[in-house]
């Protein structure tokens, strides 16, 4: 269910918020008071294309936000994985929202993150039905297509859908668990292969060195400015010409 609604320099309207209760909301007005505005701001959540000509006088950007009531395990339906992977530990709703810049780029959010706008649209259309121009978008949707014929065929193609999904969600969480021990392994490796070479290079050395390995270290990288100094005093105790 939607929430709530917010706009900011969409068209005409400067600043707008809805807070919408549950049941029929009626929202009436007469002709240029906003109506059309506020079709077009969830058409935006539906993945419409924004153009900066929607952008209201003197402003740089329009924005729309709207806040859902979600059903229990509505981010396990095909296609919302990645939005559920953004999802904010204990959130029950969602917030999606676009923005749209002079430039005429646009930008999705859910929860103040970036996303992707069809991400956005298909979770917007999993709650939101628009009778109208938008309408024919869902059809176009493989998510979408998919979830009517298996409707279509039967409780036991949804049963089995449900069992695959959890079972494809369980091996995309292992394999990105083998990635993440694989990186690790690969970064342990080459740990201690620095430090056999280290130990292979220090091999034999008696207590104490490390000091002197250090003071000769420094003098020898100060080895240019050494040299230089000690051709300068020579110079200068014999000079090419002249007395000295």
């Amino acid at each position: 269910m939607l929430r709530r609604l917010r706009i900011e320099n969409l068209v005409l309207i400067r600043e707008a918020e809805l807070d919408l209760a549950a049941g029929l909301n009626a929202i009436t007005g007469e002709t240029g008071a906003g109506k059309t505005i506020l079709a077009q701001a969830i058409g935006l959540l539906l993945g419409a294309k924004g153009e900066a000509k929607a952008i209201g006088p003197a402003a740089e950007e329009a924005y729309v936000e709207a806040e859902f009531d979600v059903p229990e395990g509505f981010f396990e339906e095909d296609g919302l994985e990645a939005l559920g992977e953004l999802r904010p530990q204990d959130e029950l709703g969602l917030v999606l929202a676009r923005r749209i810049f002079a430039d005429g780029r646009t930008r999705a959010y859910a929860w103040g993150r970036a996303t992707t706008r069809e991400d956005l649209a298909a979770a917007t259309e999993l709650l939101v039905g628009m009778s109208g121009q938008f309408e024919q978008r869902r059809l176009a949707r493989p998510a979408y297509q998919l979830q009517v014929l298996d409707s279509f065929a039967g409780d036991d193609q949804l049963r089995r859908r449900a069992s695959m999904r959890v079972a494809w969600r369980g091996l995309s969480a292992a394999r990105r668990r083998y990635d993440e021990i694989a990186r690790d392994s690969a970064a342990a490796a080459a740990r201690l292969a620095e430090l056999q070479a280290l130990v292979e290079d220090t091999e034999g050395f008696e207590e104490g060195a490390e000091e002197a390995l250090r003071a000769e270290g420094e003098r020898l990288r100060h080895l240019t400015e050494l040299t230089e100094g000690a051709a300068g005093a020579a110079e200068a105790l014999s000079p090419d010409d002249g007395e000295g």
